[in-house]
C-alpha cells in the first residue's frame, strides 16, 4: 500500500473541527431559540431574545472560539424547528436567568467589599 494517501487523509482530519458536544449542540437550540424571539412583536420579548442569543453565543464563542457556528446552527436548526420550543425555552430561560441571579449577586458582594 502506499503510504501517501493515508497521509492526504490524516491531514484533511486533523485541520476538521471534532464534531459538537452534546453541550454545544444543546447551547446552540438555545442560540435558536432566543433568536427566534427577536421577531416578537413585543419589544420586551424582543429584548430578552435578544439578550438571550447574545448570552448563548458567548457561551459557544468561550468553550469553542474555533467553532464554525454557522455550520452547526445548519445541522441544528432542523432539530430546533421540530422541538416543542415552550420546554425548550423554559430550560433555556431558566440557565439564563440563573445565571443574571448569579451577576446580581455577585455584584452586590463585590458592592459590600468596596470593590
Amino acid at each position: 500500500m502506499k503510504p501517501w494517501p493515508l497521509l492526504i487523509a490524516s491531514t484533511l482530519l486533523a485541520g476538521a473541527p471534532p464534531p459538537p458536544n452534546a453541550q454545544t449542540k444543546e447551547d446552540v437550540h438555545c442560540l435558536l431559540a432566543a433568536a427566534s424571539l427577536t421577531e416578537s412583536k413585543d419589544e420586551k420579548i424582543k429584548q430578552v431574545g435578544a439578550a438571550g442569543a447574545l448570552y448563548y453565543l458567548g457561551r459557544l464563542d468561550g468553550r469553542t472560539p474555533d467553532l464554525d457556528i454557522e455550520a452547526v446552527v445548519a445541522a441544528e436548526a432542523d432539530a430546533v424547528a421540530r422541538a416543542e420550543q415552550g420546554p425548550l425555552l423554559k430550560k433555556c430561560g431558566d440557565t439564563l436567568q440563573r445565571r443574571g441571579d448569579y451577576l446580581v449577586s455577585a455584584g452586590k458582594a463585590l458592592e459590600k467589599r468596596g470593590k
